[in-house]
Parts: C-alpha cells; structure tokens; sequence
C-alpha cells in the first residue's frame, strides 16, 4: 500500500512539472525574406525561407541573439535574429532562469530535416520591443566662403603706404583742391 501511494504521489508531481520550462513562444515577424535552418549558422542546410512580414514564433535565442529558435507554418529550425523583430510589446523581466524544471519524455527529432550536432546553449529569451528614438532637429548648414581661386592660397596683402596724388581738376561743385597750403 505505502508503495503504491508514493508511485502515486511521484506520478502526480512528474506531471505537474512543465514538460519544457522553454516552451513560452513570443510573437514576432520577418523584416526581409530570411532562411529557416536546421541549426544556428548558415552552414546549417535550409529547411524553407519565411517572406518578409510574415508572423513566426519565437521559443528562445543565443546569448547575443544572433540566432533564434523559431517555428513557422508548422517548420521548427533556427532563424538569423537580424531578421526579425519582436511584435509584443511590454515589460521585461531582466533576471536570469536560475532553475529550469525537469525535461520529461524524448526529445522530438525531426526525422525529415538532418541534425549535424546540436546548437548552442540558450541564456536568454528573445530582447523586448524597443521603442523609436524621437526626432532629432536638423540644422542647415552654414553657406560655405566664396573662394574664386580655388586650389591657390589668398595673395598676401601688405598695407598700402601713402602716396601723394598729383593735382587733378576739379568740377565747379567739388570745393578748393586739398594740399599743404594754407586753407581758406
């Protein structure tokens, strides 16, 4: 009797645990036509290409997010994350999964897509929506000098020492000439 109620007890705790603590999927949607791929990496073989715009959910990303494990159109594989973008928006959670529950049953392996080694380890869920900067203002600028020789320095301009001038007539309206005599 004591044996059975502990398989009992055990049963009711292994299904109570998540099958796969990484099963959260966010939304998100393709920015370009981009591959969807057996593994993290374009050596990987492409299993189908995802058009731009198109809704895909993402399970979990590398530490730098350069890949994400992804499914899209009943596909799972792996997509580069520079092409896609998060649709959700909210809060996010900065802290680390420091406990992870207990991974029940087989791993699925997709018989018709060939696995070469398995990916790399996954630290982190896919980066939250991030908000556009507001607009910078734009001055013109400044009107640039005119330069009518170009390519030549300016000529040096030494200050002009004073040079008497020789009489020149004057008309009726413009006064007595100007010199060193007396003045009237």
């Amino acid at each position: 009797m004591y044996r059975r109620l502990s398989l009992f007890v055990t049963a009711l705790a292994l299904f109570a645990i998540p099958a796969n603590a990484s099963a959260a999927s966010y939304p998100a949607v393709s920015t370009a036509n981009v591959n969807i791929r057996t593994g993290p990496g374009t050596s990987y073989q492409v299993i189908s290409t995802i058009p731009q715009g198109a809704g895909l959910q993402v399970y979990s990303c590398t530490a730098n997010y350069a890949w994400c494990d992804a499914s899209f159109s009943g596909m799972r594989g792996w997509v580069s994350g520079n092409y896609i973008t998060y649709a959700a928006r909210g809060q996010y959670y900065g802290r680390p999964v420091t406990a992870v529950g207990i991974y029940v049953g087989v791993p699925r392996i997709y018989r018709n897509y060939p696995i070469y080694r398995s990916g790399p380890r996954v630290f982190a869920p896919p980066p939250r929506a991030v908000a556009p900067l507001p607009p910078r203002a734009v001055y013109p600028l400044p009107p640039r000098a005119h330069r009518p020789h170009a390519g030549r320095p300016p000529a040096a301009h030494a200050p002009r020492a004073h040079q008497p001038r020789a009489h020149q007539p004057r008309g009726p309206n413009q006064g007595p000439p100007r010199g060193n005599g007396p003045h009237h």
